[in-house]
């Protein structure tokens, strides 16, 4: 039976706190004849092969799931956009919980507010049961404060989980660019951003956010947003100037002011200095001292300027020999009908992709 809204649900060995966010979605207030649940399990080896195929036994949603191998959250989320039945999708993260009305309020939104064919976002807050000195990297999904109420977003502000928009405007410019190993929601962004599409953001659309993160991870994550800039300026050249003012690339198009500012921050912050700004932005976070954030936030945006400046040379020699499709992607970019072999199903029980009625 077709659905009216469609929520998709990548994970990766989360299965620590996807019980939780199922049963935030158990206890939604709309009618469950009216929407989907389908998780897409990105190769984990946790169990949670195992635990979806049980919950799809016994939950009453309409519920679907499939794995695939670890190809990614890009690639999970075009899985579940094939399988979809939804003319809405709503995209949430295996850690995120959602209050009660969530799904409802997307729903309204496109059924019948005035910015119905736009993108919705709602609010995502670190999760009540996660201590502030818990991790290293705190309400990583924190938007630019405008006060209370609806209002618009730069496309730069978008991330992926609490937003929805209409399958069809997806289809249209591609779905996400599974190439992207990270930064996949906000190369999404810049292609419906040209297509015309706007977003919205309503604060009171509330979920919560349960992911400590340690500093290695953080910083880990800091040397895949550098080689996913390596991959955007390959595939918009056109943005190198604004890719480089939000990731903190160097890039010649930059405002001489902006190339003074860069080359401050590289004698400051360097392979010499950051051993030392690392012992102290652990040393300021064990004693809970915000300054310890500053500190965290220079470490990682020189991990994300030195992974670019490393692959970025050598991504160009082979761009030139090879052409961009060859060397980061198998799939045709701007493009759906590419990716129908890899279409998988979500069939029976006995078999590794199921869905529930």
């Amino acid at each position: 039976m077709r659905k009216e809204i469609s929520l998709i649900i990548p994970t990766y060995n989360r299965l620590s706190v996807l019980p939780f966010t199922l049963a935030s979605l158990e206890a939604q207030d709309l009618k469950r004849s009216l929407f989907e649940v389908l998780v897409i399990d990105d190769g984990s080896t946790d169990g949670t092969r195992e635990f979806l195929r049980q919950y799809a036994r016994n939950t009453s949603l309409a519920f679907g799931f499939c794995c695939q191998y670890h190809e990614g959250a890009a690639a999970a989320r075009n899985q579940g956009l094939l399988h979809c039945s939804g003319e809405w999708v709503l995209f949430l993260d295996a850690d995120i919980q959602l209050e009660k009305d969530v799904v409802r309020r997307h729903w309204l939104h496109h059924k019948s507010g005035p910015q119905r064919h736009h993108c919705w976002m709602g609010a995502i807050r670190p999760s009540p049961g996660l201590d502030r000195w818990q991790g290293y990297r705190w309400d990583e999904f924190a938007l630019p404060n405008g006060g209370p109420g609806v209002r618009e977003l730069a496309w730069s502000d978008y991330r992926t989980p609490n937003t929805s928009m209409a399958v069809a405007d997806l289809k249209a410019c591609g779905w996400f660019d599974s190439a992207f190993p990270v930064a996949e929601d906000a190369e999404l962004a810049f292609r419906l951003h040209q297509r015309g599409l706007r977003f919205w953001y309503d604060e009171t659309i509330r979920a919560y956010h349960h992911h400590p993160c340690s500093l290695e991870q953080h910083l880990a994550k800091g040397e895949e947003y550098g080689r996913a800039a390596v991959l955007w300026s390959a595939k918009h050249p056109s943005d190198a100037a604004g890719l480089a003012l939000r990731t903190g690339v160097y890039s010649p198009q930059l405002p001489l002011r902006r190339k003074a500012k860069h080359l401050l921050k590289v004698l400051l912050v360097n392979r010499w200095t950051v051993p030392a700004l690392k012992s102290a932005a652990v040393w300021m976070h064990g004693k809970k001292m915000a300054w310890s954030n500053k500190a965290v936030t220079q470490v990682y945006r020189y991990h994300v300027r030195r992974t670019f400046a490393r692959h970025k040379s050598r991504a160009a020699l082979c761009l030139r020999r090879n052409g961009f499709l060859h060397v980061f992607t198998q799939l045709p970019l701007e493009s759906v009908s590419g990716m129908d072999h890899y279409r998988v199903g979500f069939e029976s029980a006995d078999r590794v992709l199921v869905k529930s009625s």
